[in-house]
C-alpha cells in the first residue's frame, strides 16, 4: 500500500479517491480524485486547498511557491543570525 499523504518542510499533499461521496485515503499514484495541499505544521483543515486532478497544474504551481517562500524565508533567518552573530 501506498502513502497516502507526502510530507515536506514547507506543506503536506494528501490524495484522495471519492467513493459514495466519502473521501478515501489513496497514494500519490493511484486514481485519486482530490488532492489537497495544506500547512506543515499542523492538522487542521485551515489553509487548506484542494485540487481536482483537472486542476494538477494548479497545485504544482501552488506546491512551488511554497516551496521558493519556505527558501527565501530560511535564507533570510540565515542571514539574520550570521548578522546577530557577527559572522561575515
Amino acid at each position: 500500500m501506498s502513502l497516502h499523504s507526502d510530507q515536506r518542510f514547507y506543506c503536506r499533499i494528501t490524495y484522495w479517491q471519492m467513493r459514495d461521496g466519502i473521501r478515501v485515503a489513496c497514494g500519490p499514484d493511484d486514481e485519486w480524485d482530490v488532492c489537497t495541499v495544506g500547512p506543515a505544521s499542523s492538522y487542521s483543515t485551515y489553509g487548506e486547498q484542494d485540487f481536482s486532478r483537472d486542476h494538477a497544474h494548479k497545485r504544482d504551481a501552488l506546491v512551488s511557491f511554497l516551496a521558493a517562500a519556505f527558501d527565501a524565508g530560511r535564507r533570510a533567518k540565515l542571514r539574520e543570525i550570521k548578522c546577530l552573530l557577527e559572522i561575515k
